[in-house]
């Protein structure tokens, strides 16, 4: 019975983790809000009565998933950061971002 509570709870960090800032209108911003709290809770009820197997290695894979996003995000942030400081002017700067 643990197992299944902690898949949810991953893959509620998971998604919060990978959640886009919301620039739209209200009403995406809210069906992704209700999705983003219906699907853990959805998995659990599907895990509960799944063989510990499949439970275990979706628990496994999202952790990975959200080790690989951090470090992910912690990457672009330095290479940001570098640009930003190499950079002498705001001109400067945003002609090196599009030429990204």
């Amino acid at each position: 019975m643990l197992l299944p509570i902690l898949t949810a709870v991953v893959t509620l960090v998971q998604q919060k983790m990978m959640q886009p800032v919301s620039t739209g209108d209200d009403s995406t911003a809210n069906s992704m809000q209700s999705m983003l709290v219906m699907m853990p809770i959805m998995l659990l009820f599907v895990f509960y009565k799944q063989p510990a197997g499949l439970n275990l290695y979706y628990f496994i894979n999202s952790i990975l998933s959200i080790a690989q996003q951090t470090y992910v995000m912690k990457k672009e942030r330095s290479i940001m950061q570098k640009f930003i400081l190499k950079s002498k002017s705001k001109d400067e700067l945003q002609d090196k971002i599009k030429k990204i």
